[in-house]
Parts: structure tokens; C-alpha cells; sequence
């Protein structure tokens, strides 16, 4: 027992799990996304790659690899293949944007380099300090991106031309509110939906708002349309609500 707690606190083990998220960088911002994480469902299970010598966080469904985010070997131990997604955090103590990610650019080549051959597709979400570099990442395979200083300026630029709107966006990113806090969650969509209208009517029911598919906002024009095989769509409602859909 006293082997197994050491080696876990200096991340020499192996997940062994799937579906699982993993972390890369330990952060001031990637903690509070496992607490986000960890608070969004009780069975998640979360791995954090970092090459920090004992975990910076415990918890009975959270594992920590020690290693470079770069290694091969250490990709196959956090078992990024099998996740959900992998989520790759800007390191703390680089000023530089350049510098910064820089790093994140070479750890998703070597991400897209171990998923070469594999079955699955590793889904990956990138923290960009500067929208100039996504060009740069066009060349590798990063599903989406998190523009953190961008978000921020845009979300200050939008709360002081709409007082309170802060107030908004931050129940929506955050579930600390529990199972009665409004929250954005996808829908499967059902066989008996053909158009937007239908699933629209469907949800209002059940006390859920339809409001996007994909990245698309201006679903309320297209009530008529029918819903394409590969719509994803998005609703705002309570986690009951949720769950009983």
C-alpha cells in the first residue's frame, strides 16, 4: 500500500481506464478545469501529464503522469488514445506568447505524431495566448481552440457595453451552482425530429431552450429546415432537465 501511494504521488503509473480526460500542464487554469470537470460528473476521471516531481492534486479519480507531454511513452501511460479529449493548457512562468506556444504547437505535433495509425482520433482542445499563432497550428491536427487573452479583453469589451453580461457567461462556464443551475449541454437527436421546429417544440416541453447547432446561433430562422445527419445540437436548461432528456 505504501509503494502504490508513493508511485502514484510521483506519476509513475499507468491509467489503465478509457474515456477518461487528459490534462497536459499543470496550471492555475487547468486546476480549476478539473474542479470544473470534476464537478460537471461524478464519474469522470481525469489524468494530468506534467513533469513536476509529486501530484499537485488528489483526488480517487485523478491521476497524475510524471513525463514530457512530448514522449511517446508518456502519451501511451496517460492512454490519450482511449480519452475523451486532450486538453493542452499555455505553461505558467513563459511571458512570452511566442515562446509559450511555441511549446503547445510542439506537443500537439508529437500528439498528432503518436495518433498516426491509430483507430481512434484523439480530440484535442488548445489554450492559444495569440490569435496570430492558429495559423501556425493549421498544419496539426487541433479540433479547437481557447483564445485566453482574447476572451478575456472580448468578454470585459462586452460586460461594459452590456452591464451584467459577465454575469451570463460566467453561469454558463461554470456548474458550481449544482443540479439547479442552467447550464449548456448537447441533445442526441431523436428519429422522430425532422425539422429544427420539432425538436424546438420537444424540448420547450421538457423545460430545455434549443439554441444552436454546432457553432451555428441563428437556429430561430430555420424552424422549417430539416435537421442534417450531422447536426449537434445545443440546449441551455438545468441538469435534471438534462438527464430526463
Amino acid at each position: 500500500v505504501s509503494q502504490y501511494k508513493r508511485m502514484k504521488e510521483e506519476g509513475k503509473m499507468t491509467f489503465k481506464g478509457e474515456n477518461h480526460y487528459v490534462i497536459i500542464g499543470s496550471t492555475a487554469k487547468s486546476k480549476n478545469t478539473i474542479k470544473e470537470l470534476f464537478i460537471g460528473d461524478e464519474k469522470t476521471e481525469i489524468v494530468l501529464i506534467d513533469e513536476l516531481e509529486k501530484s499537485p492534486y488528489e483526488h480517487e479519480r485523478f491521476l497524475f503522469i510524471q513525463g514530457s507531454p512530448t514522449d511517446d511513452d508518456t502519451l501511451r501511460r496517460a492512454k490519450i488514445e482511449s480519452s475523451k479529449a486532450v486538453l493542452l493548457f499555455a505553461p505558467d512562468g513563459i511571458d512570452n506568447p511566442d515562446l509559450a506556444d511555441g511549446k503547445t504547437l510542439l506537443t500537439a505535433s508529437s500528439i498528432e505524431r503518436y495518433d498516426e495509425g491509430m483507430e481512434k482520433n484523439i480530440y484535442t482542445i488548445a489554450e492559444i495566448l495569440n490569435e496570430k499563432h492558429v495559423s501556425n497550428f493549421k498544419h496539426v491536427k487541433i479540433d479547437e481552440f481557447i483564445l485566453s487573452y482574447e476572451s478575456v479583453s472580448n468578454l470585459m469589451a462586452k460586460s461594459a457595453q452590456t452591464n451584467g453580461a459577465s454575469h451570463l457567461f460566467t453561469q454558463l462556464l461554470s456548474r458550481k451552482d449544482g443540479d439547479a443551475g442552467s447550464d449548456l449541454w448537447e441533445v442526441d437527436v431523436r428519429s422522430d425530429w425532422e425539422t429544427y421546429g420539432d425538436a424546438h417544440e420537444y424540448l420547450k416541453q421538457k423545460g430545455a431552450q434549443l439554441i444552436a447547432d454546432r457553432s451555428d446561433l441563428n437556429i430561430l430562422k430555420k424552424w422549417d429546415e430539416t435537421i442534417p445527419k450531422e447536426a449537434r445540437l445545443f440546449v441551455i436548461c438545468d441538469k435534471n432537465t438534462y438527464q430526463s432528456l
